[in-house]
């Protein structure tokens, strides 16, 4: 077996200096070293678990992240068809006098959809709410202005 390398003591973080002045505190303490080599290994590993762990949340938080976001501009998009055909409707020469003519029926039929998108509009909203730790607050946040 050869002998392996030492660092240089310039090489050695303060942290790593403290660690084996704690467990290496006497010549009799030399013999611990395959126990010492077996924690660092241990902990070594739990940390390579957790990160591998983390590595996978973020990816599912940011896949979730990025279809809420479209989830949300669909249905902004929607809103904003349906209030641009409300104002096209309302807004065409001729509508105002067929609107005071037959008031609750143009009412009835666009007014029912338009409660619709504000409805899911509100969910959208109140979900964000809830979610205040979630990626999608700050998205739903910012597509509303709230």
């Amino acid at each position: 077996m050869e002998a392996a390398v030492l660092p240089r003591p310039a090489d050695i973080t303060p942290e790593l200096r403290r660690f084996l002045d704690s467990r290496f505190r006497s010549q009799a303490d030399l013999a611990a070293a395959a126990d010492v080599e077996a924690e660092i290994r241990g902990r070594y590993a739990e940390l390579e678990a957790s990160v591998s762990d983390l590595s996978v949340r973020l990816a599912a938080a940011a896949a979730a992240y990025s279809s809420s976001c479209s989830a949300a501009g669909t249905a902004l998009s929607n809103v904003r068809g349906c209030l641009a055909a409300l104002n096209a409707s309302t807004s065409e020469p001729g509508v105002t006098e067929a609107v005071e003519v037959g008031s609750e029926e143009m009412l009835f039929e666009q007014l029912s959809s338009l409660a619709k998108e504000v409805a899911r509009v509100e969910l959208v909203r109140d979900y964000a709410g809830e979610c205040e730790i979630s990626f999608l607050g700050p998205c739903i946040r910012a597509l509303f202005d709230i």
